[in-house]
């Protein structure tokens, strides 16, 4: 094996020197190769949103003077902009290497990826309640009820892609824990949108006042009306209306009128916009206008059930009026209470 090592040994020394010889030839005449990742930067078209997410870097081939190369970072050569059409949907943009800062004696010879592709959707903005008596945990001692809650400010704006913000009807607040809370109370809350890619525009903390309430005794306020939101589809309730306990101090029962109480359910189908039935169980956030110092008992609210139907048409072979039922029986759309009964 030595011996082989020594075979012609002058002819592989010869082979070595024109090697080197040929590497210092290609880092001094500028033939050397690397490869940088530089930044993608996407300028999004006022009015717009990205709604995919595009890679954020691209790997460009340099080539020059191996020691200038060697030197050269990413931050050197910037980033790339890209600027898209302002037009809705899918697109491929091409990478285009001039906009590259590059060193005197270095060129660059190539990039992968060649193209992004990206998504746009228009940029809608709305303004949602906010729902702090989701944010609820816990529950204060026997002997004690938890009353209203508000937020303030009550509404705040939202920002983000036009589909998205349009199935946004509320928006939460951090959690609040009721455990061992025998007083009324207000704390600080940052608010937070419940879906991707929105944002809350402006005021993104509030106020959040909680009653408790000394549970003395009850009283019964029979048939509150019901009210459906998020819902603009004809539909049957049944029932219509709903008894409530309302539980606090012997004064305030006393001299309690229940007639601006009003119950409040979410009506926006979850799979879709098509006819559609649901059981709704009734929670005692959902029951509003209480005056101070009464409270709903939550653990004895009823279940309704809400039934959506197509919208008929006045061409319609039937030939009913447009918010008629095929039965003939009236129905109310845009959150109207429906006095109609279930099949």
């Amino acid at each position: 094996m030595r011996k082989a090592l020594f075979d012609n040994l002058a002819l592989k020394l010869i082979a070595l020197v024109l090697a080197m010889s040929l590497f210092l030839v290609v880092k001094s005449e500028g033939g050397a190769l690397t490869t940088l990742d530089v930044p993608l930067l996407i300028q999004v078209p006022e009015g717009f949103v990205l709604v995919n997410e595009p890679t954020k870097a691209a790997a460009v081939q340099l080539k020059g003077k191996w020691s200038t190369l060697k030197a050269l970072s990413s931050e050197e050569l910037g980033a790339l902009e890209l600027s898209p059409s302002p037009v809705e949907g899918r697109s491929d943009l091409t990478l285009r290497l001039q906009g590259l800062t590059l060193p005197n004696g270095v060129t660059a010879e190539g990039i992968n990826p060649s193209t992004v592709t990206i998504e746009l959707e228009r940029l809608a903005r709305r303004t949602v309640p906010v729902a702090a008596d989701r944010a609820l945990s816990g529950a204060p001692p026997v002997g004690y009820q938890l009353g209203e809650v508000r937020a303030e400010p009550p509404e705040v704006g939202i920002v983000g892609p036009a589909s998205v913000v349009e199935m946004v009807s509320r928006v939460f607040v951090e959690p609040i824990d009721l455990s061992g809370r025998t007083t009324s109370f207000t704390e600080e809350r940052f608010v937070l949108p419940d879906r991707r890619g929105i944002r809350i525009e402006g005021i993104d903390r509030v106020s959040v006042s909680v009653e408790i309430i000394t549970r003395s005794r009850e009283v019964v306020a029979k048939k509150i009306p019901i009210i459906v939101l998020n819902l603009a589809q004809p539909f049957e309730l049944l029932p219509q209306t709903v008894d409530v306990v309302l539980v606090g101090e012997d004064e305030a029962l006393d001299s309690i009128d229940t007639s601006p109480l009003v119950v409040t359910i979410d009506g926006a189908p979850e799979g879709g916009k098509g006819p559609h039935s649901v059981q709704i169980d009734i929670k005692a956030e959902d029951v509003h206008n209480l005056p101070p110092g009464v409270a709903v008992d939550g653990a004895r609210l009823p279940t309704i059930f809400l039934r959506t139907t197509p919208i008929p048409t006045r061409q319609d072979p039937t030939g009913l009026p447009a918010n008629t039922a095929p039965d003939g029986k009236p129905l109310g759309t845009n959150g109207n209470v429906i006095h109609t009964e279930l099949d």
